[in-house]
């Protein structure tokens, strides 16, 4: 035991002095995988395998860089947590239930395309779409024991994502103690966040300075609060039907499968999309004091992440097969000869050999 902890902290140490790199490491192999498939596809479920594994390690990786973040906060206040962080840390750290359903959610995500490709290999469709439809279910269960263990709308992803520039960390020196002096940190009575109010190095800039100490309204809100509690029963419904909306255009996929281009599965999918936006927006409304404007930054931010998300809704089912997708082949054929867009379409088809063959490619949730 002794020995195994010894390798695991000259690992985390190693991470942390060359994370720059390694991050960079595993940018550049995640892209390969998007790429591969469409180039060799014997080497469609290598490539994957390889992905799910990065993603995995990344989780991995992400504790290490968090607990070295919350040090680096501690000696400049500019690199505090994202209300996002703060609010699934608190989860995961004092609910179990909560951080066992979020990590067999994110696991479930990293490798649901490597399941699919290798279903389809060994029982050809018929087994791809059994496979497609238990995992939809299954990630459906989790999200619903999510929201009803939290009685919140979900946070994506739900547990907490990497956000200092890994080359920060190379700066810090993990090997001395370099946190501010107690007599140089305020600590909040309340919420127990310290401050620190050492004066900064070089050159004074004050402006920057002094934003750097200026607590928000978020920041002395208890992570719990940074989503309010669903009170009402429209938006409970709303978050329902929001997770059940992937299992639903799955299911309808299925059983127009030999009809690509029926519109049934594209409008219900985007219907249900909709009608969870609107039915949330309005629970908001009513049960917020303020309405939108007492939303937290998180609320909003979740709120614009699902709007982004809406763009996937082109790349699936009959709006692809129909629209977008000839729309898109037509315009890498008449832009191949251009250089450095002909690179850029070449890769594009790669990754559309994925959207024609996969389900989990363009999934958003």
């Amino acid at each position: 035991m002794e020995g195994s902890s010894k390798w695991l902290t000259r690992y985390q140490q190693f991470l942390l002095k060359n994370s720059s790199q390694i991050s960079s490491i595993e940018s550049s192999l995640r892209s390969l995988s998007f790429i591969l498939p469409g180039r060799f596809k014997d080497v469609e479920v290598a490539s994957e395998s390889l992905y799910s594994v990065l993603q995995i390690l990344g989780l991995y990786h992400d504790s290490i860089i968090a607990k070295a973040t919350k040090r680096l906060a501690a000696i400049d206040p500019s690199f505090r947590a994202s209300c996002h962080n703060r609010y699934t840390e608190y989860q995961v750290q004092h609910n179990r239930l909560y951080r066992y359903v979020a990590l067999a959610i994110q696991l479930t995500r990293y490798t649901e395309m490597l399941w699919e490709m290798v279903a389809r290999k060994r029982g050809g469709e018929r087994g791809r779409w059994a496979t497609v439809l238990s995992i939809e279910s299954v990630k459906a269960l989790l999200r619903l024991v999510l929201l009803f263990r939290t009685k919140r709308p979900l946070a994506s992803p739900p547990i907490a994502e990497r956000e200092v520039d890994p080359s920060n960390l190379e700066e810090l020196d993990l090997e001395q103690n370099k946190l501010p002096s107690s007599k140089d940190t305020w600590k909040m009575p309340r919420m127990g966040q310290g401050i620190s109010m050492a004066l900064p190095v070089g050159p004074p800039n004050i402006d920057a300075f002094l934003s750097e100490k200026v607590l928000t309204a978020e920041d002395v809100k208890s992570p719990v609060e940074l989503l309010h509690k669903l009170e009402s029963v429209r938006g409970t419904v709303a978050e329902v039907v929001y997770i059940l909306r992937p299992l639903i255009y799955a299911l309808l996929a299925y059983r127009y499968r030999h009809k690509p281009r029926n519109w049934t599965p594209w409008l219900t999918g985007i219907a249900m999309e909709y009608f969870s936006r609107r039915e949330l927006a309005k629970s908001y409304k009513e049960d917020i004091a303020g309405g939108f404007r007492g939303l937290t930054k998180l609320e909003a931010d979740e709120l614009q992440k699902r709007g982004m998300a809406l763009w996937w809704w082109s790349l699936r089912g009959a709006m692809y097969n129909n629209l977008t997708g000839p729309a898109i082949r037509r315009m890498l054929e008449k832009t191949a000869w251009i250089p450095g867009i002909g690179i850029f379409g070449s890769v594009l088809e790669d990754y559309l050999y994925l959207v024609d063959n996969y389900h989990f490619s363009c999934s958003s949730l």
